[in-house]
């Protein structure tokens, strides 16, 4: 993405610009390599050097400015976030990014956020530190965020747009029209799925609502075969820990388990828990015991959600 180098505040680049510890310390202080990061009047900003200094410097000062390009398509428009893709200049070429404005939507999520690390930074570290770890989700690229006695002040969030995919509700949405996902497809993807969760679990990752949306699918044909990657998004929900135990793992599982009952069949179930452990190595117990594990977990979600549609 490049913006009129008539954008550019000089003064901006010369007075505004300092060090100033925040969520993002840790990341940028140890990769100063790695990542831009501008502290202004109105926000903070983080970006990776691949994206220009001076497009950052220029998106720092019209966040709006992406939303104005005339590729620019409207992916989603809701009260709270407003989402869209657009084009930045990643690493000299032109790119499909992932463009999200946030706004807090009622006083206690504005007085929240006095006290709690921004959900839009939050993202873009937890998603850096994930990829870090090998795990399967689309590059952070650049937040926009404001200082915290600015709770009225939207965010924003540039991640890189990933081609030929859905989220695993829509997937599976699309499936049913088609009747039901091919037998070899439904194999491959609840490998795919197990080995993603596996190596989230490993790395001491959790998801508190890891369901469908928030798994993305993404389709390669080939002459032979189709294959597919399946990442994690929508990170608001994902954190880091020391430990991670069998009761969050299966309660993680357990809630994409409620959506997919009935997409996997028996077999493509153990499928996913054997790509599972294939990657999980750490775990204490073996895949019976987390079977049932989650088979309760899910049930007691499934009553749950009867009872609070009743």
């Amino acid at each position: 993405m490049r913006f009129a180098h008539d954008f550019i505040d000089k003064k901006l680049i010369d007075k505004k610009i300092m060090q100033k510890r925040t969520d993002l310390t840790a990341i940028t202080h140890s990769n100063k390599q790695k990542y831009h990061d501008i502290v202004t009047e109105q926000r903070v900003g983080y970006a990776v050097k691949e994206l220009l200094y001076s497009d950052f410097v220029s998106l720092i000062k019209f966040p709006e400015f992406p939303f104005q390009l005339t590729d620019c398509q409207i992916i989603k428009a809701g009260n709270t976030a407003f989402l869209a893709k657009t084009h930045f200049q990643i690493d000299r070429k032109i790119i499909p990014v992932a463009y999200k404005r946030v706004r807090r939507k009622n006083v206690w999520k504005k007085l929240k956020s006095f006290f709690q690390t921004n959900h839009a930074l939050h993202c873009f570290r937890i998603g850096h530190e994930m990829l870090q770890a090998g795990i399967a989700t689309p590059r952070p690229l650049a937040v926009l965020v404001p200082h915290r006695h600015q709770p009225n002040k939207p965010s924003y969030l540039a991640v890189q747009w990933v081609e030929n995919a859905v989220d695993l509700e829509t997937f599976c949405q699309h499936a049913h029209q088609e009747k039901a996902i091919a037998q070899q497809n439904a194999k491959h993807l609840a490998i795919s799925l197990g080995q993603l969760l596996g190596k989230i679990h490993s790395a001491n990752f959790s998801h508190r609502d890891l369901k469908s949306s928030n798994i993305l699918v993404q389709t390669t044909n080939a002459t032979t075969n189709t294959t597919f990657e399946t990442m994690v998004i929508d990170l608001d929900g994902a954190a880091r820990q020391s430990h991670l135990s069998v009761k969050r793992r299966c309660w993680n599982l357990s809630r994409l388990a409620l959506d997919m009952r009935q997409e996997f069949s028996l077999s493509n179930h153990l499928r996913f828990l054997k790509a599972y452990f294939s990657e999980s190595t750490d775990s204490p117990v073996n895949w019976k015991s987390i079977w049932k594990k989650v088979d309760k977990m899910t049930i007691e979600r499934f009553c749950k959600k009867q009872k609070q549609a009743a």
